[in-house]
């Protein structure tokens, strides 16, 4: 697996929370949820926005810590966040509306878009990438063994495009099984922009995010770009002192989402009540199980299918259809349980301590 992932799983697996409290924006009393989050965020320190969604409202979105411990901004309901892997799902939804409207085929060889990439021993199609079963190598584990951080900063894009149209070989039969692949996700960004003739970012801006409302989201595909409100990303030193963690990366495909927790409030209704291209037929094909000829996809140790970026499961009891990321100093999980119409969204600007608050949570949204 992604080295990337197993460490957003790891941090998701041992975290716990502390706080530093924001506005809210609905008069629910939040009460029982600042006593779960009062573990995770310590005082003058970074944290996390919160949002919990009941039967299609809103009911929760609050800020826990700073956004920018340099100037003492709090993280509020207005925070942008960067998402990490959570936006494969929108280059995964970029894909899935193309191939609605007709203009693509799922199961197309994808040296027919990307002619450019090296000959591969089998057929690798759109669909194996969308499912983690292209057999791709993982160059980010390249980069690593290179010498480069494994947080962000100072990333070399262009190495890794490049190192992505020279890799010749495949490490598995496509469709076999389920490897997670960041390099299959950059692949589809250049896919979307093949076919449409406009970047990711402008793809999804016009049929995503502007249909939908979500004005503070976008794919970040200029590290140079002033975004208001933004959270900066936080890591510990050597010493246990909180240092700011960033990033040079400019590619976006298997995450470079920035966004608020309304904004993927909005999107994540948006399942029950599609407003995009295609209908309920889009809904459907995201969420559709990819059927791997050998061994399926895990998420956190448990046996999960995998859509269209989202990973689709049970957990405590419950369907659960959720997707994770983590970079640069940023943490954030957003999972439905469409069964109780519930949603729980986390954004943080630090990766400490979240798995067993994210568990709290989601007992507490569960329970009635």
């Amino acid at each position: 697996m992604n080295t990337h992932l197993t460490k957003t799983l790891t941090y998701l697996l041992t975290m716990t929370v502390s706080l530093s409290l924001a506005a809210a924006i609905t008069p629910e009393d939040g009460s029982e949820f600042d006593s779960i989050m009062s573990g995770l965020v310590t005082a003058g320190g970074p944290g996390c926005g919160l949002g919990i969604i009941r039967d299609g409202e809103l009911v929760y979105n609050r800020g826990y810590g700073l956004a920018d411990m340099e100037h003492d901004v709090p993280i509020s309901p207005d925070t942008v966040f960067r998402t990490g892997s959570v936006g494969k799902q929108f280059t995964a939804a970029s894909i899935a509306i193309l191939a609605v409207q007709g203009l693509l085929d799922l199961d197309a060889d994808i040296h027919t878009l990307l002619p450019d990439l090296p000959e591969y021993p089998q057929t690798v199609t759109v669909r194996h990438l969308l499912s983690h079963s292209a057999g791709i190598p993982n160059v980010y584990d390249l980069i690593e063994l290179l010498g480069h951080e494994t947080d962000g900063n100072f990333y070399p894009s262009e190495l890794i495009l490049e190192m992505i149209y020279r890799l010749k070989t495949l490490e598995f039969e496509p469709g076999s099984k389920f490897e997670y692949s960041n390099a299959a996700y950059l692949l589809l960004a250049q896919i979307v922009e093949a076919v449409s003739g406009k970047s990711l970012r402008a793809f999804a801006h016009d049929n995503i995010f502007v249909p939908l409302g979500m004005s503070n989201t976008h794919f970040h595909d200029d590290y140079r770009e002033i975004v208001k409100n933004r959270a900066y990303g936080h890591g510990l030193n050597a010493d246990g002192q909180w240092e700011l963690r960033n990033s040079n990366f400019y590619l976006v495909g298997d995450g470079g989402v920035f966004t608020t927790v309304a904004d993927l409030a909005r999107w994540d209704q948006n399942f029950y009540d599609n407003q995009l291209a295609g209908g309920k037929n889009l809904i459907e094909l995201m969420e559709e199980p990819y059927e791997y000829t050998e061994t399926g996809a895990k998420f956190m140790a448990m046996d999960m299918d995998y859509g269209f970026g989202l990973f689709v499961g049970e957990y405590q009891g419950q369907k659960i259809v959720w997707h994770t990321g983590g970079w640069a100093g940023f943490a954030a999980v957003v999972a439905r349980f469409p069964e109780k119409n519930r949603s729980l969204i986390m954004l943080c600007n630090q990766r400490k301590r979240i798995g067993e608050t994210f568990k709290a949570l989601v007992a507490k949204i569960l329970e009635n």
